[in-house]
């Protein structure tokens, strides 16, 4: 498929590392860790198009140290001038075996697309719900869970991650908690 940029593959990755980051984690030239989710997928799919160089981009980010789980995040890979343009169902899945001996990341659903296409996947940025799970340990008396399970939805005030405030203005961000649910266990000391 071809765009400006030359030939484009969308798919979804799952991320099962806390400790790796989704893009070239480089500070002051210097580079922090090995690899990335997106040197990961792109390499090899940069290899079989015989491309330049790519472009990744993806519907959202997590955190170096947390996991990409559920259904995936989608994500495109824009392959500039690649010498190799066609690839049939079967390379395709061969493409995401090569990437899938990985333990770090698991791609699945890669496709070929066009450029209109991938406008969908950055629009849905700004408008999807995130999904968090998160263990909490209370010492002492536990909050009335049955409160807790009924106070969404749930209007709070996000201030701009200190991660991202190289990047993003420092303000405050409204966001809607559309639903919550808290459940207790218990956890004994061996």
């Amino acid at each position: 498929v071809f765009g400006g940029l030359g030939l484009t593959k969308i798919g979804r990755y799952n991320k099962w590392s806390r400790t790796l980051s989704q893009t070239p984690w480089i500070v002051d030239q210097k580079r922090r860790l090995e690899s990335s989710v997106e040197e990961i997928i792109s390499d090899p799919i940069k290899k079989h198009a015989l491309a330049d160089e790519f472009r990744f981009s993806s519907s959202g980010r997590e955190d170096i140290d947390v996991r990409m789980l559920g259904r995936g995040r989608p994500f495109a890979i824009e392959l500039v001038n690649p010498k190799k343009t066609k690839f049939s169902y079967e390379v395709l899945r061969e493409i995401e075996n090569e990437i899938n001996t990985d333990p770090q990341v698991t791609v699945t659903h890669l496709q070929n697309v066009v450029k209109d296409q991938l406008k969908e996947l950055k629009s849905g940025e700004e408008f999807k719900i995130k999904v968090y799970k998160a263990l909490c340990h209370v010492e002492g008396e536990l909050p009335d869970m049955e409160k807790l399970n009924n106070c969404a939805p749930l209007e709070i005030a996000q201030y701009t991650p200190i991660r991202v405030l190289h990047r993003r203005a420092n303000m405050v961000r409204p966001r809607t908690i559309h639903s919550m649910k808290a459940e207790a266990t218990k956890h004994t000391q061996p």
